[in-house]
């Protein structure tokens, strides 16, 4: 079985390292976390990243 990824960064950059995994935090967490990320990302982000991916990849 493969490790499962712990390094993630976010929209704005903001790097998320994984390895010291709380579960009992993260639950607790994850809703100011969806808020934050909510806040901070552009609504159209997705639509903007994956074109610039399909664009650099073609």
């Amino acid at each position: 079985m493969l490790p499962y990824p712990h390094h993630f960064v976010a929209p704005n950059n903001i790097d998320i390292d994984l390895r010291l995994h709380n579960n009992d935090l993260q639950t607790k967490l994850s809703s100011i976390i969806s808020t934050l990320l909510r806040e901070s990302t552009p609504k159209n982000w997705f639509n903007t990243t994956k074109r610039r991916l399909i664009n650099q990849y073609k």
